[in-house]
């Protein structure tokens, strides 16, 4: 996981071309808005660290 320039949290998951994203991080439960494979990399592949400084 990896926070962003724009306050989201970004989650990568091995072999997936897309990160997972909580928009909401400060919120609790359903409210933080969950969204599984939000970002697509163009078919680049995540591995387990995001980059840092993570820009998307």
């Amino acid at each position: 996981m990896k926070l962003g320039p724009d306050n989201k949290i970004y989650v990568s998951s091995p072999s997936y071309d897309s990160l997972d994203v909580i928009n909401n991080p400060n919120i609790i439960g359903i409210g933080c808005n969950y969204q599984t494979n939000a970002l697509y990399l163009n078919g680049k592949k995540v591995r387990f660290i995001l980059p840092s400084p993570f820009s998307h």
